[in-house]
């Protein structure tokens, strides 16, 4: 019996953390319940065939591990051998991957089913999956009776895979230990790889990332190991500007010590020096990077003009913003693979953020003249989404909790009772209606149950009658919206587009006017609800006359604001449709006007995210100047309710 990776890290975080629970764990791997479940079954079964008392699951969500499995399967103990823990499929196709990258002899189908311990039609269907991902790569996979398993395509694009393989297999639990057993990789070699790696960041004054470090050591040892077997990378052309980098003549005395005396292989070696993540750097290079400082800051201000958000630190922030771009620009010049893991992380929670980011990165686009590549993008959102919390202004907005419905009545019943449901608590995201034997079955994520009936379930549940009154389900709703304690994520509704820019905040006018009173006429339901002052409205205008501060979010529309502190009360948009595009000061001609005002720093921007994704169709925007009255506008708005 064998432990899978997810298995296997489960069984890790009972044993070693005593205040474990399901739901922690469910949250913590992004698990739903039946996958929980799946693999608690799964390290029970494998704790009984090696000779140990089962992990027990209390009523009270904890686990109950007895001491004599406490005691064998401690972090020390527990290390990953080949008798505890098999590979994930994901997992196995990494290890296919190199080893038809660093195996010279025949891979028959033999070798890799002895290897991974699996049958042949796993192997199959991994080699399938092997396929579908080198493609990526500009790779093929093909076997003849003679040569086995190959791999056909550029050294290039080969060595783009091997530095993928290795980064995702050094993530594994255990992955350095197996890629050393594996590999045959003594210590002693290791070592030496790592002082020699460890000169180039003392004579180039700079320090790698724990990660990148590591990361280097491998991709060094298997390019030589390819190198060694003739595996010899073509004319490097485009990256031809790097052989007058300190970066190349750094490594060619690195390349020297191993013998590799091919001009190609140096450049590759410096091109994988450049596009490394560091700590700190101490020595600067001049020249174009100046540019990119230039561009840093342009960027920044496009971000605050944006967003409305003013950061403090301004000088830090930007040289943390260099030195991430700094690897960077090389990575996009050179078209280099970037997959970043915690995409999956940062998206859900930070979505609005990544949105406001992609649109301030112009001036880098600029710079590097391309566009930038979205898995870029997700570092540059993290970068920013870190100094908002350290200034204590990002503020945590909670999504819509899911829902599904459990009827036991029928087809007639169990829809009413959804529609009813979904117009009574619109604050809550209902999934689906099921029914009691689906539920049990059910393994989308979800928080909330609603039932006709009382379930055994962890969830948080309510059960509910389907024909209720209307004081019934005014109290049904009460109760629910405190138990789910909505009351403590306000924000999470008052940061809808909705919420800041009701029906009452939106205006059409036919009247022609100048840009300067337009701005006026946009502003004045936030001004006559005491929303903002007078100040505020002169700021904004102040603002496109001297700093040209107004951002053109869409084609046509425009966002005008002033600062925090320049006389705003309370939270608020406020939308004014002309019946012309307008010269706003000679640089952007706009018909559609939106007035911000915000006093707390980011509480605003999952609205601004939801207007860029309305105004992101032209047909909404079309939508908008054909209007004939308010509620048309205000209809499209509520979507994002």
């Amino acid at each position: 019996m064998y432990l899978d990776s997810r298995s296997y890290m489960i069984f890790q975080e009972i044993v070693n953390n005593t205040s474990a629970t399901g739901k922690g764990l469910e949250d913590k791997f992004r698990l739903t319940r039946k996958q929980l479940s799946y693999s608690f079954d799964k390290i029970n079964d494998y704790l009984k065939d090696n000779g140990h008392p089962e992990i027990k699951r209390l009523k009270t969500g904890y686990f109950m591990v007895p001491g004599p499995v406490a005691e064998h399967y401690s972090t020390k103990e527990a290390a990953v051998t080949k008798s505890s823990y098999t590979y994930s499929d994901e997992e196995r196709a990494y290890w296919i991957e190199l080893r038809l990258l660093c195996h010279e002899d025949e891979l028959s189908t033999y070798h890799f089913t002895e290897e991974l311990q699996i049958s042949k039609n796993t192997l199959l269907s991994d080699l399938k999956k092997v396929q579908e991902r080198i493609n990526k790569f500009s790779l093929e996979l093909a076997y003849n009776r003679k040569e086995g398993y190959r791999l056909y395509g550029s050294e290039y694009h080969k060595r783009e895979l091997l530095t993928h393989a290795l980064r995702k297999l050094l993530n594994m639990p255990g992955g350095e230990e197996n890629l050393n057993r594996v590999y045959a990789i003594e210590e002693a070699q290791a070592e030496d790889l790592k002082d020699n790696i460890e000169e180039i960041e003392n004579k180039l004054q700079l320090q790698f990332t724990d990660e990148r470090l590591k990361e280097l050591q491998y991709i060094f040892y298997f390019t030589m190991l390819r190198i060694k077997n003739q595996k010899t990378i073509e004319a490097m052309d485009q990256y031809r500007l790097v052989t007058t980098t300190r970066e190349y003549s750094v490594v060619a005395a690195f390349a020297d010590i191993y013998g590799i005396k091919d001009e190609n292989e140096i450049v590759y070696f410096a091109v994988q020096i450049q596009i490394s993540k560091v700590h700190n750097r101490t020595h600067e290079d001049m020249g174009n990077l100046e540019l990119l400082r230039e561009a840093g800051m342009h960027m920044l201000e496009r971000f605050e003009s944006i967003s409305c958000v003013r950061l403090d630190g301004r000088a830090e922030f930007l040289e943390i913003l260099y030195q991430h771009m700094k690897p960077a620009v090389y990575r996009i010049w050179y078209g280099y693979h970037v997959e970043p893991d915690i995409t999956d992380m940062i998206l859900p929670k930070y979505q609005y953020l990544h949105e406001i980011v992609r649109r301030a990165v112009r001036p880098y686009e600029i710079y590097l003249k391309c566009t930038f590549p979205d898995p870029e993008l997700v570092y540059i959102t993290v970068l920013f989404a870190s100094w908002l919390h350290k200034e204590g202004k990002l503020i945590q907005v909670r999504e819509k909790e899911r829902a599904v419905v459990v009827c036991t009545n029928g087809l007639t019943v169990s829809q009413y009772l959804f529609v009813s449901l979904s117009e009574l608590l619109p604050e809550i995201e209902f999934l689906e209606c099921l029914s009691l034997r689906d539920f049990y079955e059910y393994d989308k994520d979800f928080q909330i149950v609603f039932s006709t009936v009382r379930l055994e379930t962890d969830k948080k549940q309510f059960v509910v009658f389907p024909f209720a009154n209307d004081i019934a389900k005014k109290s049904f709703r009460e109760k629910v919206l405190e138990n789910i304690r909505i009351s403590e994520g306000q924000v999470k509704l008052q940061s809808r587009l909705p919420f800041l820019l009701p029906d009452e905040r939106i205006q059409i006018t036919e009247e022609r006017t100048d840009w300067q009173n337009a701005i006026r006429m946009a502003s004045a339901p936030l001004l006559d609800n005491g929303f903002i002052n007078r100040n505020y409205v002169d700021r904004a205008i102040d603002m496109v006359e001297t700093e040209k501060r107004f951002i053109m979010i869409a084609d046509g529309v425009i966002i005008a604001h002033a600062g925090v502190d320049d006389g705003v009360y309370c939270m608020g948009m406020s939308l004014l449709r002309l019946p012309e595009k307008l010269s706003f000061n000679g640089y952007m001609d706009a018909d559609i006007i939106v007035v911000l005002a915000t006093p707390d720093k980011t509480g605003h921007l999952p609205a601004l995210y939801q207007l860029f994704d309305l105004l992101e169709d032209e047909g909404n925007i079309n939508a908008m100047r054909r209007a004939g009255d308010v509620h048309e506008i205000a209809r499209l708005i509520r979507k994002y309710i």
